[in-house]
């Protein structure tokens, strides 16, 4: 080979092999982008959610409420098995509840998060907002009651509350037996609740709208005896007073309720103590 041939195959090497490398190079930082671009976007859809909950909670303290609400949404319907799922339905359903007063759609929240989060934090606050807005609100309380039961199931610390709502469910139905059920319950679990003076009266209330006079009258009296600086000593009194007037015991009835002087309702008493008189008269010129 000549040297001039020598030179034109050796130029066209050279040229070749520069090629080469510069395909490499550029396949090389493709192959690099691509890998930058990917990691970045996993980053950024890990972060997504905590940046949606953060932007929610800024709105809500800007008193923007229907943007919190919004975020909130993006959050847990795209991203429901992210650990900021769960705040985003609670704070959704506050939000639902307490501002915006659209009581059934905030009840789906509470209950959306407490069957598909059950380990969250949330849950038991979730639940008790769900009680008492299916409750006091809705006026339900078939949904309420094993709402409340399920609270109960889950924990001691306010367990006596939640008997003595549920207590309090069985005497919006009328429900007597059952509402006296769940209040011996109470006080026989629980008897240093806050609330026993309250159960004590309700159950003697209970005992003698379902016809357990006798029971009743127990009950009124434990009230009186166990708690006589509490004001229901005195409605146990008054009520005491009124069953001897059922009883047509209207002597008795008359000392029961004279003897009520510290009794707050001094206006309804006087009208009793009337009326009484006013009947012992009338039976008094029939005989």
């Amino acid at each position: 080979m000549s040297p001039q041939k020598l030179k034109k195959t050796l130029q066209k090497e050279l040229r070749a092999k520069r090629n080469n490398t510069r395909r490499s190079v550029l396949v090389s930082g493709l192959l690099l982008i691509s890998l930058l671009a990917g990691g970045g976007y996993l980053l950024w859809t890990e972060r997504r959610p905590a940046v949606l909950l953060q932007q929610g909670i800024r709105l809500e303290q800007q008193n923007a409420l229907g943007k919190a609400l919004n975020r909130y949404q993006q959050l847990f319907e795209n991203y429901a098995t992210s650990a900021e799922a769960a705040n985003a339905l609670y704070r959704s359903g506050r939000i639902l509840q307490h501002d915006l007063g659209e009581d059934q759609r905030a009840l789906l929240s509470y209950l959306r998060l407490e069957k598909n989060y059950p380990q969250s934090v949330f849950v038991d606050r979730a639940q008790q907002q769900a009680a008492e807005l299916t409750k006091y609100r809705l006026g339900d309380c078939d949904q309420a009651i094993p709402i409340y039961q399920r609270l109960l199931e889950q924990t001691k610390q306010t367990a006596d509350r939640y008997l003595y709502e549920i207590g309090d469910c069985y005497v919006r139905q009328e429900n007597w037996s059952q509402a006296a059920i769940e209040f011996e319950t109470l006080l026989g679990s629980y008897p240093q609740s806050a609330l026993s003076a309250l159960v004590s009266y309700r159950l003697a209330d209970a005992l003698l709208l379902n016809d357990q006079r006798k029971k009743a009258r127990t009950s009124f009296e434990r009230v009186i005896n166990n708690y006589p600086q509490n004001t229901l000593a005195q409605e146990a009194r008054f009520r005491l007073a009124e069953m001897l007037e059922e009883d047509e015991r209207l002597k008795e009835a008359l000392r029961a309720y004279s003897a009520l002087t510290a009794y707050p309702r001094q206006d309804l008493l006087k009208q009793k103590i009337l009326r009484l008189k006013e009947r012992m008269a009338r039976k008094k010129k029939v005989l």
